[in-house]
């Protein structure tokens, strides 16, 4: 679109200056000009659409990742509320000094990471309920997947993806699955408190675990 729109408009600037010695070929010219920007604002408008849809479509990953990673760590605090997820007894250090060294490299960017005391307070598992964590998990994964659904019919019901929407629908489903399998095993921590050994995995998607029984 962009070399298109470019090329049309060179071609405007050679046609604009030019007289023409006779009316008919003066009318031609205009005819042609007038033609040239017409496709030249269908094109601007065609560019400013698919920024549009670009934008929208960031903004609805965003809005997954988000609801996928708030999941997970409800998941993972409650299953650590019932103990299920032992924290390592290193001998070495404190959990500030290795927050520290965590967060020092990224002190530069904005915005700013927050200061221990701060992470602690939010991460203190002990004020939290196992059952109304689990409940919230839940409320995230249904809503990924209602959300997901939704889309790729609206999407892609009465036609084929393109190469790049094809790619962005696989990740799309691999996001589903991972709801769908900490969906179930949630359904599972529920109904047994003996759940065993648990297993992290992340074969869909490499930022977000699925949490099984072994």
């Amino acid at each position: 679109v962009d070399k298109e729109i470019t090329e049309l408009m060179d071609e405007m600037k050679l046609c604009s200056p030019k007289k023409e010695k006779s009316s008919s070929k003066k009318n031609k010219s205009s005819k042609e000009l007038k033609e040239k920007k017409k496709r030249l604002a269908q094109l601007r408008a065609s560019k400013e659409r698919k920024h549009n849809v670009h934008h929208d479509l960031q903004s609805f990953d965003m809005d997954l990742y988000r609801s996928m990673a708030s999941g997970i760590l409800c998941l993972l605090i409650a299953l650590r509320c019932e103990g299920k997820v032992k924290c390592a007894n290193l001998s070495f250090g404190n959990d500030e000094t290795r927050y520290a060294q965590r967060v020092n490299p990224l002190s530069g960017i904005r915005p700013e990471v927050l200061h221990y005391e701060v992470f602690e307070r939010i991460s203190d598992a002990s004020k939290y309920k196992a059952g109304e964590l689990l409940a919230n998990a839940e409320t995230k994964f249904a809503n990924i997947k209602h959300k997901t659904s939704t889309f790729l019919k609206a999407s892609f019901s009465n036609r084929k993806p393109s190469l790049v929407e094809a790619h962005h629908k696989k990740k799309l489903l691999a996001l589903t699955r991972v709801a769908l399998s900490n969906t179930l095993a949630i359904q599972s921590f529920k109904a047994s408190k003996d759940v065993g050994k648990l297993r992290f995995e992340c074969p869909a998607n490499s930022c977000f675990p699925v949490v099984s029984a072994e």
